[in-house]
């Protein structure tokens, strides 16, 4: 599973809050779920938790690509008015490694 998290959210009417990141997991069972939760630093070094949203790998395997906001949730799976864009693309590889890795090398370059 290859996931990219972009986010964009207005926190309060003058703090905007823009963030990239991207990373590669392997992923060996269907009912694994990706958790990203987002918390923000305030000036004294506190964080704070704006919201989370869980992404089951299941959903992500069979439609192979997903890219859509999400409505994230409060960790006691209360509402919050934040949303997080995700994008995840399902790559399946073979058991040989060599052949693995040479997917992967096929896949960075696109």
């Amino acid at each position: 599973l290859t996931a990219t998290l972009r986010g964009e959210s207005i926190l309060a009417k003058t703090v905007k809050v823009a963030w990239f990141a991207e990373f590669d997991v392997e992923i060996t069972q269907e009912t694994s779920i990706l958790e990203a939760e987002v918390m923000a630093a305030d000036i004294t070094g506190h964080h704070d938790p704006v919201g989370l949203y869980r992404l089951t790998v299941k959903d992500v395997m069979e439609k192979g690509h997903v890219d859509n906001w999400y409505m994230m949730k409060r960790s006691d799976g209360g509402v919050t008015s934040a949303a997080i864009h995700l994008t995840a693309k399902y790559i399946q590889y073979d058991a040989d490694p060599k052949e693995k890795k040479r997917r992967r090398r096929e896949e960075i370059a696109k």
